[in-house]
């Protein structure tokens, strides 16, 4: 399971690296539509992150998810603001780049949205696989209640 995630986590970089590295050398027409679907794209999984915590707020009292909350919840918690935080800053990069014509300053800041957006992105693999790692966690005592998580 852990070499299926590092080779995923792999995957990601690369192609974010060449994907990003196209956006930088685009003109401004292409960059705009791009960077009109990544905003659509942020808010979107931004939303979905905020239904994620409600739905682990639900289901807390189900002893898999509160065993890994207590023992992993400040690593969750921390890869949650660190992906909330980056999301939030390349959707108002991409706003500001989008509404500024002074070249040199929108190349600025479009390298800042590129980090940020590589540093959003793989913190939603790592959420991801915290997730994958709570679901498939063993325990000795599981109800049989549980196994319909699995």
């Amino acid at each position: 399971m852990n070499i299926i995630k590092y080779i995923s986590v792999i995957i990601a970089v690369v192609t974010l690296l060449f994907m990003n590295w196209n956006i930088y050398l685009a003109d401004c027409q292409s960059q705009e539509r791009v960077l009109d679907n990544l905003v659509n794209i942020n808010t979107t999984i931004i939303g979905f992150l905020i239904t994620l915590i409600g739905i682990i707020a639900a289901i807390r009292n189900v002893t898999i998810v509160n065993d890994y909350m207590n023992d992993h919840g400040n690593k969750f918690k921390r890869i949650l603001y660190i992906t909330m935080l980056s999301g939030l800053i390349a959707i108002i990069l991409i706003l500001t780049i989008l509404s500024l014509i002074y070249m040199p300053i929108r190349n600025l800041l479009l390298i800042l949205m590129l980090v940020s957006q590589i540093i959003f992105l793989l913190s939603c693999i790592l959420i991801i696989s915290n997730m994958i790692d709570m679901i498939f966690i063993k325990q000795e005592n599981r109800f049989s209640e549980e196994d319909a998580y699995k």
